[in-house]
C-alpha cells in the first residue's frame, strides 16, 4: 500500500513540472483508486447529535479529515485547510472533519474555535473502528472520497503541501 502512495506522489510531483500532464495525472489518478476497497461508511454523531453517515454523500466528492485539538500537526494545517477552501469555493466538496479529541467539550470548544467549515463530528467513541476502516495510525489524515462512495485517495496529502489544490482539481475535474 505504501509504496502505491510514494509512487503515486513522485509521479503528480515529477508530472506537475509539465504542462498539460491532467490527462496523465487523471490515468495514474485512476490505476491508483482502482486499487482500493470499494465502499467504506461509518455513522458518528455531530455536535447537535444529529446521525451523520458517509454514504448519505454519495454524489459528492468527500474530503475526510482526521484531526484532534491535541494534535500539533492537526492545529497547524488549519489556517491551509481555511485557504484551500477559499480556493476551491463553489466546487462540490464536502469537508468532513472527524475529532479524536478525548471528551465531547474539548472537542466542542476546538470545533467552535477553529471555526473550519464543514461537517464537524466526534469520532473518538468510535476511533478503533475508524482506524481499522480507513487504515491509519496517525493524526492528521486526510482520505479523499470519489462521488461513487469509493475511497480516491487514501493518506491524501495535507493542505498545506503545495501541490495539494492541483490534485484535488484534477479530482473534481476528471
Amino acid at each position: 500500500m505504501h509504496m502505491h502512495r510514494i509512487i503515486l506522489f513522485l509521479s503528480l510531483v515529477t508530472l506537475s513540472s509539465f504542462k498539460n500532464v491532467d490527462n496523465v495525472q487523471r490515468s495514474i489518478i485512476s490505476h491508483y483508486a482502482s486499487h482500493h476497497d470499494a465502499g467504506v461508511d461509518f455513522t458518528l454523531q455531530d455536535s447537535a447529535n444529529n446521525t451523520v453517515t458517509l454514504s448519505q454523500f454519495k454524489g459528492k466528492f468527500v474530503v475526510l479529515v482526521m484531526e484532534a485539538n491535541w494534535c500539533r500537526p492537526c492545529l497547524e494545517e488549519i489556517k491551509a485547510t481555511k485557504e484551500l477552501q477559499a480556493n476551491l469555493l463553489g466546487q462540490e466538496i464536502v469537508w468532513v472533519f472527524i475529532s479524536f479529541d478525548r471528551d465531547k467539550p474539548s472537542w466542542d470548544e476546538a470545533r467552535k474555535e477553529n471555526n473550519l467549515k464543514g461537517i464537524q463530528l466526534w469520532g473518538k467513541p468510535k476511533s478503533e473502528d475508524l482506524k481499522k476502516t480507513f487504515r491509519f495510525d496517525s493524526l492528521p489524515y486526510y482520505i479523499w472520497v470519489d462521488k461513487d462512495g469509493t475511497i480516491a485517495m487514501d493518506d491524501a496529502p495535507r493542505p498545506s503541501v503545495h501541490s495539494t489544490i492541483k490534485q484535488l482539481r484534477v479530482y473534481l475535474n476528471g
